[in-house]
């Protein structure tokens, strides 16, 4: 598991998240497919719903300043901008305006 995170989870958690990802990697050796939860949860004996939480945690974060495409100059922030064309505080009071004239 990666040591770059932003919020850095107790150390046994970690361990714990550990012995999943092994659980999962063992299972895709040993019969040549992907697995989910429900097979992890029997090689471990642990809850599905425990396993789901945790595999969150595997997850990779990205930036917002990232570039939106290998290829691209655009960074991610600007195309979420560039969606939003109404400025937020325009558009609660249009909406509150709205609800108020019905």
């Amino acid at each position: 598991m990666s040591q770059a995170r932003t919020i850095r989870p107790p150390a046994h958690i970690v361990k714990r998240l550990n012995g999943f990802l092994r659980a999962q990697r063992d299972y895709v050796r040993e019969t040549g497919h992907e697995t989910g939860s429900r097979e992890i949860a029997k090689s471990t004996g642990c809850s599905r719903l425990d396993i789901e939480r945790l595999m969150i945690l595997n997850e990779s974060v990205s930036s917002v300043d990232a570039l939106a495409a290998a290829d691209s100059e655009t960074a991610v922030v600007d195309m979420l901008s560039a969606e939003s064309k109404q400025n937020p505080r325009n558009h609660a009071q249009t909406s509150e305006m709205r609800a108020r004239i019905e």
